[in-house]
């Protein structure tokens, strides 16, 4: 049989596997159907395109085990047989995709045809196979830096630029889900280590430094929700709470106080509770001088109960109370029972 003929009778294989799957594959989060436009692709013998549409598909969901056989097909239609033969591996054996599979991960006959045909193929069929060096160089040094970190940081290096490296290198594999899981714990770790001094304190950091931990809530959104969403720890770590924190200690450091006053109520609305917020709406007040007084009373007394809600104790808020003492009178007044409060 000819080269030619080979590559025919694999783009027909394929296109009838994709319409027998493709009625499985409706209604995935109401994007147009991954299999259907394969399907256009194949039978316009736009291979190229094909590969590059079920890659980014298997990205999106590294455990959807019937694209990894749509991809080996578009392989061995291209001759690729390397590769091929490698995403026929992953689609019989991978544990998690035959998890996926259930009770019905028995290969057909004309699959086990097909994996013939790309093994045949192959320089040398009995030589181990392994992804292309490339990949395989950008995910053990992602392993690596996710351990070590930062996931972070605003520059190359870090873990969100090699995992970006990772997926425009082709990475197509069931192994992505664990992966995006160990970058989701980094960076919880990472984002509550900002955290960790809020019980005495707002964190302390320049412009660079919010906007690069804004980032984190951005990375971290986008990854959990290829997870299917998972549960936080504390609750300043939830993007949408932890972006309106952000937004307000840039507010201050810019000395914006109205508009940190506005971003850190937004987080209160979400979580009344949260002691950072609680402590940077104070600080907000703080800055916008003596507009922001009259709000001081309502703001401590919800200082004080988020710490006492935590179990935290209070040590901050009779500062404040000397802060926002109305007069040089009640300010004396104030100090003096703070001083009280800490003496031995």
């Amino acid at each position: 049989m000819t080269r030619l003929r080979v590559h025919r009778r694999a783009a027909l294989a394929l296109v009838v596997f994709l319409w027998s799957a493709g009625a499985s594959a409706q209604g995935r989060g109401g994007e147009p159907d991954v299999v259907q436009r394969m399907v256009r692709l194949v039978q316009e013998e736009r291979f190229e395109e094909a590969r590059t549409l079920v890659v980014n598909a298997i990205q999106r969901e590294p455990l959807r085990r019937e694209l990894y056989l749509g991809h080996a097909r578009i392989l061995l239609a291209m001759q690729a047989f390397e590769e091929a033969s490698f995403a026929y591996e992953l689609y019989l054996r991978h544990p998690a995709l035959l998890a996926q599979a259930g009770g019905q991960a028995q290969p057909s006959p004309r699959v086990l045809e097909e994996v013939r045909r790309a093994r045949a193929g192959r320089q040398a069929p009995d030589a181990p196979l392994r992804l292309p060096d490339a990949q395989e160089a950008a995910f053990e040094a992602i392993q690596g830096l996710v351990r070590r970190g930062p996931v972070v940081a605003g520059r190359p290096g870090d873990v969100v630029t090699m995992y970006a490296t990772l997926l425009r290198a082709g990475f197509a594999h069931p192994d992505l889900h664990a992966l995006r899981g160990q970058i989701v714990e980094a960076l919880v770790r990472e984002i509550d280590a900002v955290w960790s001094c809020s019980d005495a304190a707002v964190p302390v950091g320049e412009e660079a430094f919010w906007r690069v931990h804004r980032e984190r809530y951005d990375h971290l959104e986008a990854l959990s929700a290829t997870l299917g969403g998972q549960r936080l720890p504390t609750p300043q770590i939830a993007p949408t709470l932890g972006r309106s924190l952000v937004d307000g200690q840039l507010a201050l450091w810019n000395q914006d106080g109205e508009r940190a006053a506005t971003a850190f109520g937004e987080a209160l609305r979400v979580d009344a509770r949260c002691i950072p917020a609680q402590l940077g709406r104070l600080n907000a007040l703080h800055a916008m001088g003596p507009a922001g007084r009259p709000r001081a009373r309502e703001a401590l007394v919800g200082l004080r109960a988020a710490l006492a809600h935590h179990r935290v104790p209070d040590t901050v808020s009779a500062v404040y109370e000397v802060v926002f003492a109305p007069d040089d009178g009640q300010r004396v007044r104030a100090a003096e029972a703070l001083l009280e409060r800490w003496r031995p």
